[in-house]
């Protein structure tokens, strides 16, 4: 009996280690189970935050797409609009294209007319001298005509109208010089033609504030012969003589100036052309008609008093510009 009870006491003792050892276990994992609890709901805290920041991202790339919807449809619209504008130019392009051909083609017409007026003016004599008055004014009348439709096709502040109105003044005094010499002297009558012609000449020569350029660049200025528009036609002014003529334009009158300087085509400078210039006040530029082996006919600006003045066809002719700047 004593060893049953011996065995029943130990077999007690090892139920009650087990159900201590149990008891532990459900602690452990009671605490297990609430540490499990903690994190699950942490994990779910992440997920709905998650979640958030997708759905923000979300609406962010919805507005970004409807931004760049929108201004691809502001380039195309701007594409269409620039494409159409070079249409537009191209058209007006071509529109003044054809105006620019149509105005040469005009300007070439008046030149004829011009030098089909001037061969009349030179050969009147003092024996028809009132029907050549009569005709000259009919002539005149034509190349104010002619002018003023040219007037038309330029801007008002083009400067070829300032070209149109020095060709009208110098064509009128042209013909009141011829009238007048017509009862004098056949030298002043050639004189008063030659002043007459290099104001016209003039008109052919103003190709811009530069330093060196053709003449033959202004449209219609191929239209006029050089011979039409020289002084005497023997070519031998200031030839074998001590003294050069000079005809200098200024851009305060619109008829020329001439001069004589005592000194031979080659040997006059700056300084000598200057003397002969009424230059109260202000700072001038000189240009000079010249002949260039590439440019042909062009306007030599000069600036040293000791450089040679370049001269063409024996005599001198020059623009006198005041400096603004």
């Amino acid at each position: 009996i004593q060893q049953r009870l011996t065995e029943q006491d130990e077999t007690i003792n090892q139920l009650k280690q087990e159900i201590l050892r149990r008891d532990f276990d459900k602690q452990n994992s009671e605490l297990e189970k609430i540490e499990l609890r903690k994190n699950m709901q942490e994990r779910d805290k992440s997920v709905l935050d998650l979640k958030k920041e997708m759905a923000r991202r979300d609406q962010r790339i919805d507005q970004l797409q409807n931004e760049l919807q929108m201004q691809i449809q502001e380039k195309e619209s701007i594409t269409r609009a620039l494409k159409q504008q070079i249409s537009e130019l191209h058209d007006r392009l071509r529109v003044v294209g054809e105006h620019g051909a149509t105005l040469k083609a005009r300007v070439a017409v008046q030149d004829k007319r011009m030098a089909k007026l001037e061969g009349k003016i030179l050969s009147s004599s003092d024996r028809d001298s009132s029907v050549s008055s009569q005709g000259s004014v009919d002539d005149l009348q034509v190349v104010k005509d002619s002018l003023s439709s040219l007037r038309v096709c330029f801007k008002g502040g083009d400067p070829q109208l300032h070209t149109l109105d020095t060709l009208e003044h110098s064509v009128s005094a042209l013909l009141e010089k011829n009238q007048q010499n017509n009862s004098t002297s056949s030298n002043g009558s050639h004189q008063n033609s030659y002043s007459s012609n290099s104001s016209r000449r003039m008109n052919f020569d103003c190709t811009g504030d530069v330093r060196r350029s053709p003449i033959t660049a202004i449209p219609g200025s191929t239209s006029f012969s050089v011979n039409q528009l020289d002084g005497p036609p023997n070519g031998n002014i200031g030839k074998g003589q001590n003294s050069t003529k000079v005809l200098y334009f200024t851009d305060k009158t619109v008829n020329p100036c001439m001069c004589t300087i005592q000194k031979r085509l080659g040997e006059i400078t700056l300084k000598d052309f200057k003397q002969i210039h009424d230059k109260s006040s202000g700072n001038y530029r000189y240009s000079f008609k010249a002949l260039d082996p590439e440019f042909g006919t062009v306007k030599e600006e000069v600036m040293n008093d000791d450089d040679i003045i370049p001269g063409w066809e024996g005599k001198i002719v020059a623009w006198i510009e005041e400096d603004t700047g």
